[in-house]
């Protein structure tokens, strides 16, 4: 570009890289991971107690970093937002989050998960790249069903 580099009395630098070895085995990451699908517990009538269990699948292994706060899913269950918070997967493709139905749940046609939320925290790849957030191939929960209502 028609630079020059110099020292402090005006003598020119080299430029001649001298013993640079090969980098052609030296790779850059910069495509961010993906969810490729969620599990989701089994169909079945949820009660007070109950622990329901996710797994987000991830297209390679995450770190998880939960110093500034927990990763969650959002929940619907009866048009109440709930969190399943994360609880083990870091370094892995599974990331488990789960949630222990409360007194006063209730869904009778299904609960949702309707998002992924870092709530302070991070997921990463190796390489650094954060984790799509975006929720691909959400199981089936229409046969959730929560309901700790008595009889």
């Amino acid at each position: 570009n028609g630079g020059t580099l110099r020292d402090a009395v005006g003598n020119g630098a080299s430029t001649t890289l001298n013993g640079v070895g090969s980098t052609s085995g030296v790779l850059v990451d910069a495509v961010a991971p993906t969810v490729a699908s969620v599990s989701v517990p089994a169909s079945g009538a949820y009660n007070a107690g109950d622990v329901l269990s996710f797994t987000v699948n991830a297209s390679e292994a995450v770190l998880v970093d939960t110093g500034g706060g927990t990763p969650r899913l959002a929940l619907d269950i009866g048009g109440v937002t709930r969190y399943a918070t994360y609880v083990s997967g870091s370094g892995s493709t599974a990331l488990v989050f789960q949630y222990s139905v409360q007194a006063g749940d209730t869904d009778g046609d299904g609960i949702a998960v309707s998002a992924l939320d870092l709530n302070g925290g991070t997921t990463r790849d190796a390489a650094g790249n954060g984790l799509d957030l975006t929720l691909n191939s959400v199981g089936a929960t229409s046969g959730v069903l929560v309901d700790t209502t008595a009889p």
